[in-house]
Formats: C-alpha cells, structure tokens, sequence
C-alpha cells in the first residue's frame, strides 16, 4: 500500500514538474505558475 502511495505521488509530482516546465519554456512569468 505505502509504495503504491509513493508511486503516485511521484507520478503527480513528475507531471506537475513537467507542466511548470513546459509553461517555462513558453516564457511563462514566475507569478503565473
């Protein structure tokens, strides 16, 4: 149960890391985020 727990946390923590990343690369303000 905790390593699923784990894993999906880390599967949301990924995705979000990857949207402020992309929305970075778009010339996205600090603020925006």
């Amino acid at each position: 149960m905790a390593k699923v727990n784990v894993y999906i946390s880390n599967e949301v923590h990924n995705k979000i890391t990857a949207i402020v990343e992309k929305r970075r690369q778009e010339g996205a303000r600090d603020k925006d985020i």
